[in-house]
């Protein structure tokens, strides 16, 4: 979760969604922002990148709104997103470039393992940083796309500079088809066209 004082935001960093890009950007122009951490509670909790009954637990979003802060967050492809995690995974967890050990991250997905730990964050559905149950936590989200960094530009009244650091799908070698794990991300690909259409 990165915190902006001088322009008043807090966005929601889900994984993969080009949140290195935005901090590095935003820092240009608020170099005070804040790369907020919470209590890990015995790693169930990546501390960048948190659930909403995490936030919760704390009053951060109410808190934030109460004080007039806009919270936002940024709403990546899900297939683009569904291979770049499995990259992630390979690079960062150990998983072989195997169907065997792809399955087995996904299905701890499948399972919500990312509530018990935090290694599975990373491919945890988008739809899960944002919503509470049917509560919507952010007021606004924005796609990754080309257009990315005006439309964020355009929405604090600020100039960015930005680039795309993460992976795109056509950079991600595996055997696996996110067409076979749309139980997962259904909604997420619902989320996407909706936000699209906005």
């Amino acid at each position: 979760m990165l915190v902006s004082h001088k322009l008043k935001f807090l966005y929601i960093h889900i994984p993969k969604n080009w949140g290195s890009s935005i901090y590095k950007s935003f820092k240009k122009i608020d170099p005070d922002l804040i790369d907020t951490h919470m209590p890990d509670e015995g790693n169930k909790v990546d501390k960048t990148h948190m659930l909403p009954f995490h936030y919760s637990k704390y009053d951060v979003i109410q808190s934030a709104i109460d004080n007039g802060y806009k919270v936002f967050s940024t709403i990546r492809d899900p297939k683009e997103r569904f291979y770049s995690s499995l990259k992630y995974a390979q690079k960062y967890l150990g998983y072989k470039n195997h169907k065997f050990f792809h399955y087995c991250y996904l299905n701890s997905i499948r399972n919500k393992g990312y509530t018990q730990n935090c290694m599975y964050i990373h491919g945890c559905p988008q739809n899960e940083f944002i919503f509470e149950e049917d509560k919507k936590i952010t007021d606004k989200d924005f796609i990754c796309d080309e257009n990315l960094f005006k439309n964020l530009s355009d929405y604090f009244g600020v100039e960015l500079e930005g680039s795309n650091e993460n992976p795109s799908a056509e950079d991600v070698d595996t055997n696996m088809r996110f067409e076979d794990f749309l139980d997962i991300y259904e909604k997420d690909v619902e989320l996407y066209n909706k936000t699209k259409e906005q």
